[in-house]
């Protein structure tokens, strides 16, 4: 028999400044959709949020119910098992995208478990002999030895002499952190840019490279690092994006300068 259940039955629960124990029956449920199928920690009970984010936007974690912390958050997109973005553990007040795109969803499904409580600390020593408990020995805690002093660092090494090759100029700049999303982007005198992703986060994400008035969608799977290169136009900007935070940005030189010496034979140009 499928069940269902919203966030204001989980709310119900609370009386008077307590919460009701728990106790899901059976699952019977087999499909993603219902709460039920989600259920696999003692005491978890997941509630479907019937609120849709058709306009775009994310869901925002309510706070947790009293005695309760939030466990699974599923944002669905559909009824495939590629529609499901699961977060663990979700913080309350956050907000969270369907596989990090701002293209809305279909509804959430929001998991709680009883929240656990740490054991005491052990009492300490009482400090009048003779008054511990029959049957208990008090053992004063032993310091941990103080730690060796740090060697004398190495005295740096003679810098070697200056040279000046002759380079291709290239700028590589390290996009800012969004969570555990990051972007390289490298550009040269002759035309080219260059991306590198690292998506070390949990799910798949998408970004965005901005060159000029070229824009490309290039999606990165979780744990994963991927790399793209394609051509600007010179003095045009690349921007590398995610959603609507700009990692990386930078201008495309200009066409590159003609060394004063040639490397092949050390003659100047005429």
């Amino acid at each position: 028999m499928k069940r269902e259940r919203t966030l204001g039955g989980l709310l119900a629960l609370v009386v008077a400044g307590s919460v009701l124990a728990l106790t899901p029956a059976p699952s019977h449920a087999t499909g993603t959709n219902d709460p039920d199928h989600w259920e696999d920690q003692p005491g978890e009970v997941c509630l479907k949020v019937d609120d849709r984010g058709t306009d775009g936007g994310g869901y925002q974690v309510p706070a947790e119910p009293p005695g309760r912390d939030w466990s699974t958050l599923i944002i669905k997109k559909g009824s495939g098992n590629d529609q499901n973005d699961v977060v663990e553990k979700p913080v309350a007040g956050q907000t969270y995208l369907w596989q990090g795109q701002n293209n809305g969803y279909s509804h959430v499904i929001l998991c709680s478990i009883p929240q656990q409580t740490p054991p005491p600390p052990p009492d300490a020593c009482p400090d009048m002999p003779g008054t511990q408990p029959p049957g208990t020995t008090c053992t004063t805690p032993v310091p941990a030895p103080p730690l060796p002093p740090a060697p004398a660092p190495a005295p740096a090494p003679e810098p070697a002499p200056a040279t000046a090759p002759v380079t291709t100029p290239a700028v590589e700049v390290l996009g800012e952190q969004r969570g555990r999303a990051t972007g390289r982007l490298y550009t040269s005198c002759q035309r080219t840019v260059r991306i590198t992703m690292n998506n070390s986060t949990s799910r798949t994400v998408a970004y965005k490279l901005l060159v000029g008035k070229k824009s490309k969608t290039l999606r990165v799977r979780a744990d994963s690092t991927r790399q793209f290169t394609t051509r600007g136009q010179h003095r045009s900007i690349a921007k590398l994006m995610l959603g609507t935070k700009v990692l990386a940005e930078k201008r495309v030189p200009g066409a590159c300068s003609r060394p004063e010496v040639l490397p092949a034979t050390g003659k100047r140009q005429s």
